[in-house]
């Protein structure tokens, strides 16, 4: 997560700048296909890599040659025994040409373990084919087809296998079946249906019995709300209990189209599709095949993605089939989704629009709108937070979801000037490691690149293009797909780009971050837990640099967040950072210039907070104590021998590190003007980002 915080330090970064040797030899057969795509690659911004190390392309080249020789040896150990089986068998054939067949050494390969659900779709699928197949050959005897399919059901039904739904897809133009699919669904029965964003299992939204077939059909928890879709603005006052002034806007400006609005509830939709809470999510789409069926139904649909609970969204109807064969009796057939993401889902039932998931429609477009309208944002903003075992307003806020079976991986940190030379380090690193066939989802150019760049690799290479150029539009569009894709292909690892967490790149960053998250755990029997890393600032009054370093550490932690535990990617690690002083005066105020630069510069508020003297026990409870100079890092370790070893000045944990030419003494400000407070947290900031990769290394976190 912190991927552009790479250690600056790593003598192979320096040394892979150029290519030499057998790097340089296979460069300049190439040179004319790739010039293109080398154009504009340099190494500065190589600090962004998703690694902290790089691979030495003359040693890759090196090994892949070394391969080569050895496959070669073994070949040739086996040429001759099978050469002289060639010439016996052409003595004894009379004329008849017999050709040799390629020799290639065999490699090992390791299965990848599969999900718990894995197991039992395997398991349940091999059991219910043994019994097909037991009985497919006992009427085979009896020479009836009808027999056949009577014993396999029966078979199938002994071992509690059998198939819900013989799912049909439906095309827009089958008139007859559109209208059977709408009736089913009016009664109680679930169907995929298409939508601008992503394909959706709806069911009628004021049926409970018919919500509960959605939670099965998707393996989705009971506590995660769902959307209601309409077809027309009418249904609104039907679902809601209050519009405010504010969704009154967003549902002019923005619907149909997509955008979930979040209002407060009417007694007609039940607790089950809220989970509890009295708010509604209403959304409007905009795609002719999900209005045509929500009409034809008369009924809201409430509608998640149409994916098992945790796997990346469906983008087409054959996604749908894929998840969902067997489990709903329709899906309809609506091509491809034009916007390839989720809604954006808006908290309307405030004084200003809270984004609780990120998509198409960004703030700034809701803003403009409502600026048009004659609102002006107010100075203080109500915001409704999640409490501690409380259901989520809108669906990916408590679960994690998007996740393919093998690891997702992301390049960069949105500078996608570089990004060539990202995707062959990180192919050269899945060859050397063994991981392979990796996955790339890349543009055209960068597509281009790597076929030339490997061309003797091209196996153990998936690629996915999402589109010709580097456009964040054009990856949102086909995230769910290629993910989707290149786990079906097979691959052990996929890599994807980082775009700015901006408007559309907002959202396409949300999705990748869940996606890169760690394998999902399609039970969803556990909930994301927790950890608290502790970090401590100490200076001598804690009034300016203390204070000021734990409010850069938030913000820089805040900035790629979230982080998860390496070893364990369902358990996200928080940071509490705190600050003291060894000769503070208790209750002191913050000086004001600290106060202003980190209301300024940070946007964080500490008008309110006073100096702490330090304690033992506040030694004692950190996971790091960093302190602003050698003196008070000394004098701690001194005082609280016991605890002193996560104690460390800013330059002794630099040193540690590794890191030169940087100064860890934190400059003084007290009695100062504003621009040297300045300096200072600018300091701070810099010494900061050169430590946290590594400090978050030290803690087990990405």
């Amino acid at each position: 997560m912190f991927g552009n915080w790479a250690n600056r330090n790593d003598k192979k970064r320096e040394e892979a700048q150029q290519p030499t040797g057998a790097l340089a030899r296979v460069m300049k057969d190439i040179e004319a296909q790739r010039e293109a795509a080398e154009s504009g690659i340099s190494s500065d911004g190589m600090e962004d890599y998703y690694d902290y190390s790089m691979v030495d392309e003359e040693e890759f080249f090196a090994q892949l040659n070394a391969q080569t020789e050895e496959t070669m040896r073994n070949a040739e150990m086996t040429s001759a025994p099978i050469a002289s089986a060639v010439t016996k068998l052409d003595d004894d054939s009379e004329g008849v040409a017999i050709v040799p067949m390629s020799i290639a050494p065999y490699v090992p390969t390791i299965p990848e373990l599969p999900s718990y659900e894995e197991m039992i779709q395997d398991a349940t699928a091999q059991e219910r084919q043994g019994a097909a197949v037991d009985a497919a050959e006992t009427a085979t005897q009896e020479d009836t087809k009808e027999t056949a399919l009577d014993a396999a059901r029966e078979a199938a039904q002994k071992a509690n296998v059998v198939r819900d739904y013989d799912t049909m897809l439906v095309q827009p133009d089958d008139e007859v079946n559109l209208d059977a699919a709408a009736r089913a669904l009016a009664a109680g029965e679930v169907v995929g249906m298409p939508t601008e964003t992503v394909y959706g299992l709806g069911c009628n939204a004021l049926m409970p019995e018919a919500v509960e077939k959605v939670y099965k059909a998707k393996g989705r928890p009971s506590d995660n709300p769902l959307i209601v879709h309409i077809a027309s603005k009418d249904m609104i006052p039907q679902l809601t209990s209050e519009v405010t002034p504010i969704a009154q806007v967003l549902i002019d400006a923005f619907m149909p189209g997509p955008i979930t609005i979040i209002m407060r509830k009417a007694p007609i939709v039940p607790d089950v599709v809220t989970a509890g809470r009295d708010t509604v999510g209403v959304r409007f789409p905009i795609h002719a095949g999900a209005q045509e069926l929500i009409k034809r139904s008369g009924v809201p649909v409430a509608a998640p993605s149409a994916n098992l609970s945790g796997s990346p969204s469906p983008t087409k109807a054959e996604h749908v089939m894929k998840d969902m064969d067997g489990r709903i009796p329709y899906i309809l057939e609506g091509g491809e989704c034009q916007v390839g993401l989720e809604s954006t889902v808006v908290d309307a039932t405030g004084n200003w629009p809270q984004i609780l998931r990120p998509g198409a429609i960004t703030m700034s477009l809701m803003e403009q709108a409502l600026t048009a309208a004659g609102f002006t944002k107010p100075e203080e903003v109500i915001e409704r937070e999640m409490k501690p075992g409380e259901a989520p307003m809108a669906p990916g806020m408590k679960y994690r979801h998007y996740a393919p079976s093998c690891e997702v991986k992301i390049l960069g940190s949105g500078d996608t000037a570089n990004y060539a030379e990202y995707y062959k380090q990180a192919v050269m690193r899945a060859i050397i490691d063994g991981m392979t066939p990796v996955g790339v989802f890349v543009d055209g150019e960068i597509a281009n690149m790597l076929r030339a760049y490997f061309p003797n690799k091209l196996d153990d290479i998936l690629i996915y293009e999402y589109g010709e150029m580097k456009d964040v539009h054009e990856a949102a569009h086909g995230l769910f797909d290629g993910l989707r894709t290149l786990d079906e292909q097979g691959a052990k690892v996929i890599y994807a780009p980082a775009f700015p967490a901006e408007e559309m790149g907002l959202a396409y960053m949300n999705r990748l971050n869940k996606a890169a998250a760690g394998k999902t755990e399609t039970t969803l029997q556990k909930t994301r837990s927790e950890v608290t890393r502790r970090i401590l600032f100490v200076c001598s009054g804690n009034t300016c640099r203390s204070p000021l370093a734990e409010v850069v550490m938030r913000s820089l932690w805040k900035k790629y967040a979230p982080h998860f535990l390496t070893d364990h990617p369902e358990t996200e690690v928080l940071l509490e950072a705190s600050s003291a002083g060894v000769f503070a005066d208790e209750g002191t105020p913050f000086t004001l210039d600290s106060v202003r630069v980190a209301n300024f510069k940070y946007d964080e508020d500490i008008s309110d907070r006073t100096s702490v003297q330090l304690t033992p026990d506040m030694v004692a409870k950190q996971d790091l104590v960093l302190c602003m100079t050698n003196d008070i890092s000394r004098r701690i370790r001194i005082e609280y021998p016991g605890d002193g070893k996560n104690v460390f000045s800013f330059q002794e944990k630099l040193s540690s590190l590794f890191i030169p030419d940087v100064s860890g003494e934190i400059l003084d400000p007290y009695g100062q003007d504003y621009l040297v407070y300045q300096r200072t947290a600018e300091q701070l900031e810099r010494v900061l980002n050169l430590l946290l990769p590594e400090i978050m290394k030290e803690w087990g976190t990405k």
